[in-house]
């Protein structure tokens, strides 16, 4: 079982050749996992005063609720940081950001492994699911 180490946000800033060299602002989401894998995510945050936002959000959300999970347990971290999210405005703006920067960076470094499927099986949800009912019923 990989747990993830640490979440850490990047933001950079360069001069898009696409655009006339204008300056784009970007903030990437690095998640390390405790056996040394990598992933990264990318939120497209546009202006600096969104990356730091971005980040602050990145840094509380990822340390709170992401540190130290298994990272196959991606999509309950997953609703894990939009409920956290919630008060922020969770239906867009710079808890967005955030979150699809977390949610790509965090199920790819279990995958770069390629040893174990990315997420729970939908075996494993069902099993969850039935041994809940279980617990509910007694």
């Amino acid at each position: 079982m990989s747990r993830v180490r640490t979440v850490v946000p990047i933001s950079v800033r360069y001069p898009e050749p696409n655009d006339s060299g204008a300056i784009r602002h970007l903030t990437l989401c690095r998640v390390e996992a405790d056996d040394g894998t990598v992933g990264w995510g990318e939120a497209v945050t546009s202006w600096p005063d969104d990356c730091r936002a971005t980040e602050a959000m990145i840094d509380g959300i990822g340390a709170e609720l992401v540190v130290g999970r298994d990272q196959l347990d991606n999509i309950e971290i997953w609703r894990s940081c939009r409920r956290r999210a919630w008060w922020y405005g969770n239906r867009g703006g710079i808890s967005s950001f955030a979150l699809s920067a977390i949610d790509m960076a965090e199920p790819y470094a279990p995958g770069e492994r390629r040893t174990r499927p990315r997420g729970r099986t939908d075996e494993d949800r069902l099993d969850h699911r039935r041994s809940h009912r279980r617990c509910r019923r007694s």
